[in-house]
């Protein structure tokens, strides 16, 4: 067993190193410390900023037509949300946002017209459904609204525009992306490429 003389020794000619290390764990404490406040903090914005998630799809319907187009926004944070006026958009990569042609669309005309009716605001547990219309509908305005965005695109529309993507906007002015069901990707990949290849000829 050691002897109290050999322990002394050997604090004495690694004095610098156990000071060194009781530096470090002294640094170490203090970085856990400031972590745990950041997290913290972090935490909490989290659990006050309005969180939602929207999916645009093609749904059945029981009724005549047999397939509507749907937006679903559902409030996955803490805080009850809303929409803005002008909530939906069209977004092009490399384009400024809430451009008028990106911001001129069947989803704003109707929620507009159908603003009474709904309830703005969205709370967790009750998503907000807002019918765009029957597919068809869809897909005459959509075309409409490519023509519109097209024309002021001035570089790489066609590449811009096999890329497009939605999101909304809340009334506090988050934006948040909207995520297609592969029916509806599919759909607007096809009216994509119906208007570039019309565009052409």
């Amino acid at each position: 067993m050691p002897t109290l003389t050999t322990l002394e020794e050997f604090s004495k000619a690694h004095e610098h190193t156990i000071a060194a290390l009781s530096t470090i764990g002294t640094v170490l404490a203090a970085f856990a410390t400031v972590a745990a406040v950041l997290v913290s903090l972090c935490l909490a914005r989290r659990g006050e900023t309005v969180r939602l998630r929207a999916l645009l799809s093609i749904g059945l319907s029981p009724t005549d037509p047999p397939h509507l187009v749907n937006l679903q926004i559902d409030n996955i944070g803490l805080r009850v949300g809303s929409l803005a006026p002008q909530f939906f958009e069209w977004r092009i990569p490399f384009q400024r946002k809430r451009q008028p042609e990106t911001m001129a669309n069947i989803m704003n005309a109707v929620y507009l017209v159908n603003r009474d009716k709904i309830n703005n605001e969205i709370t967790v547990g009750s998503p907000m459904n807002i019918q765009i219309g029957d597919v068809d509908t869809f897909r005459r305005a959509f075309t409409r609204e490519l023509a519109l965005i097209d024309r002021k695109l001035r570089r790489f529309s066609k590449t811009r525009l096999e890329r497009l993507g939605a999101v909304i906007y809340t009334s506090d002015d988050r934006q948040i992306r909207v995520k297609f069901s592969r029916a509806m990707a599919d759909e607007i990949r096809s009216l994509v490429a119906a208007y570039l290849r019309q565009k052409t000829h």
